[in-house]
């Protein structure tokens, strides 16, 4: 599990592994908005909108899976968006027995060039019961920052818990994370206006809106919801958890009640983040 969203939370950013921190990767050739030739004004150019969609993206591996948006409920966490309209994710864990449902909390989403603090593994007992406890994802947003007055913004909640019985691990856990990012008009111009961008995204990520606010500039919101609910055998070795089904690994590290993971695996695609759990 990693620190945030990686094995077991979130958004269901659940994932086995261990840290407080883990780089979200994006595909900056996925989304790409050719503008052409640029004015002189622009300095440096802007060429491109890379949207922070693949990074909050995950497919099916073993421990990690991604059961996509729930339909609405009661249990969602409030939307900080100003641009799409609120949704609840619904309530994944059905009846959560004595411990009831696991609390939301909050995720750390840095847009802005900075990095998660780095998981140093350290092995430990992981057997119990573990409720997710935050999160850090580092979302790069490629060349559009470059365009001056470029602006963006992230926030992220999370809900979580995972069992580790000694052989078995079961995880269920729901996310939400929202990027928003306001666009100047002197860019948006050259690649069709506000509308034209929220094609280009919409084209990964469909729960994705921009709007034209009243200096002609571009404020966009992307938002990314998961749910998973999976169970999978596990072993540890040195420190690291390793997937049986899966075949994945994650990095980790257990300090008193606190447990920490991250995605280290050397093949197919890596869980986002970081993630942190806490002994029940």
């Amino acid at each position: 599990m990693t620190r945030s969203l990686g094995f077991l939370v979130v958004s269901a950013l659940v994932g086995v592994g261990c840290s407080s921190s883990t780089t979200l990767d994006v595909d900056a050739d996925s989304l790409v908005i050719d503008i052409g030739p640029q004015p002189d004004a622009f300095t440096p150019p802007v060429d491109a909108f890379v949207p922070p969609l693949d990074a909050f993206t995950t497919t099916d591996t073993g421990l990690m899976r991604d059961a996509g948006p729930r339909d609405a409920g009661s249990d969602a966490p409030s939307d900080a968006g100003t641009v799409l309209p609120p949704i609840d994710g619904g309530n994944p864990f059905g009846d959560a027995g004595a411990l009831g449902d696991p609390p939301w909390v909050p995720l750390t989403v840095l847009t802005d060039g900075s990095h998660c603090a780095a998981l140093t593994p350290c092995g430990g007992d992981i057997t119990g019961t573990w409720d997710v406890g935050g999160g850090c994802f580092e979302v790069p947003l490629g060349a559009i920052m470059r365009c001056p007055g470029a602006r963006a913004s992230g926030s992220g909640m999370s809900r979580g818990r995972v069992t580790f019985d000694g052989t078995i691990a079961h995880r269920v856990a729901q996310s939400e994370v929202d990027v928003q990012v306001t666009i100047p008009a002197v860019c948006a111009g050259f690649v069709g206006g506000c509308a034209a961008i929220e094609t280009q995204i919409q084209m990964s990520t469909p729960d994705a809106a921009c709007t034209t606010e009243a200096d002609s500039s571009c404020l966009c919101q992307v938002r990314v919801t998961n749910v998973i609910d999976d169970t999978d055998a596990y072993t540890t070795s040195g420190n690291e958890i390793i997937g049986t089904g899966s075949g994945k690994h994650w990095a980790y590290c257990v300090t008193g009640d606190a447990l920490s993971y991250q995605d280290t695996s050397s093949t197919g695609s890596r869980e986002p983040g970081i993630i942190d759990l806490a002994r029940r």
